[in-house]
């Protein structure tokens, strides 16, 4: 069994010399299955560990670990995109603090031009 090192590998090169058949699912994916199959996808589900007659060891850690490298890659992106948020909300702060100065302008020069 590869170590899940494949998850990295395939998410920053694109493919997995040690498993070349991973697809990294995304959370839409990840949230369907769950939905569905009540458990994560790629690790053994209740009725299987019944079946085999409980977990084998070696095989839960590797589906953990791969998990958890899931996660990492999720959480990464979930940063970027809270970065990207981020500084358009800036963005958005400075050009309404500019249209206000301009509405600002406009009410008072509406206002000296009714006062005339």
């Amino acid at each position: 069994m590869a170590v899940p090192d494949y998850v990295f590998q395939s998410y920053f090169t694109g493919t997995s010399s040690l498993k070349p058949d991973y697809q990294m699912p995304s959370l839409s994916e990840v949230r369907e299955f769950i939905a569905k199959y009540h458990h994560l996808p790629g690790v053994t589900s209740a009725e299987e560990v019944k079946a085999q007659g409980g977990i084998i060891l070696n095989h839960a850690t590797t589906q953990n670990l791969e998990k958890i490298e899931e996660l990492f890659l999720h959480t990464l992106e979930q940063e970027a995109k809270i970065e990207a948020l981020q500084q358009e909300n800036a963005g958005l702060s400075e050009e309404l603090e500019e249209i206000k100065v301009r509405m600002a302008r406009i009410e008072e020069m509406l206002s000296q031009k009714s006062g005339e």
